[in-house]
């Protein structure tokens, strides 16, 4: 009976954390436009979110980053493959903090930064068009297996739209809000698969 409570206690915490982490992601394009205006009197929307790096609200753009990469090392899904995806995201994440863009554009400096946020969505994007869907033997499919396949390709066609409008800029400072709605949306996109995946692992732990 101990082994069971701690068992239900363990992995309550754990989707709980997956819920955390997507609204983390969904809340950050808005934290970051809300805060950079409300408190430090600044722009409300800059040309793409890794901009904010050079903003006051650095440290709220690097700490969401890096609070996203914690909870990605310990994500373990339905196997060793699973495992390996997290482990790599978490990287992924940490080099987008670590590596800023350049004001000047990718063009200039940017290039790193460039690298490990397209391979950060992609990754996402994976996991949640391949990962979440499964269920375990017995486990019926849910509504939001088809939501998270969506937000996956979501992300996909984000960052394809993004690469394209940046290859016919020639990788140029971006201008206008192009690059921040589509990051925008992959982020939203990327937070409503994982706090829809916290929500059933929860069914699961009723399920047993």
């Amino acid at each position: 009976m101990k082994n069971e409570f701690l068992y239900i206690q363990y992995t309550k915490t754990y989707f709980s954390l997956r819920k955390a982490i997507g609204v983390i992601g969904m809340a950050l394009p808005f934290v970051l436009m809300l805060g950079n205006y409300l408190i430090f009197d600044g722009n409300v929307v800059l040309p793409s979110i890794s901009q904010y790096y050079h903003s006051p609200m650095r440290d709220v753009f690097v700490g969401g980053l890096i609070s996203m990469a914690s909870f990605l090392f310990f994500y373990s899904g339905y196997g060793k493959q699973d495992r390996i995806a997290g482990i790599l995201a978490g990287f992924l994440a940490l080099g987008v903090a670590f590596f800023p863009t350049s004001i000047a554009g990718i063009s200039e400096g940017g290039e790193i930064h460039g690298v490990f946020a397209i391979s950060l969505f992609v990754v996402l994007a994976l996991i949640s068009i391949f990962d979440f869907p499964r269920k375990r033997p017995g486990m019926e499919k849910q509504a939001t297996d088809t939501l998270q396949v969506i937000c996956g390709f979501v992300m996909l066609g984000c960052i394809i739209a993004t690469f394209l409008y940046l290859f016919t800029r020639g990788f140029t400072k971006p201008e206008g809000y192009f690059i921040f709605i589509a990051e925008s949306t992959a982020l939203i996109a990327f937070g409503l698969s994982w706090f829809t995946e916290g929500l059933d692992l929860k069914r699961e732990i009723n399920y047993e």
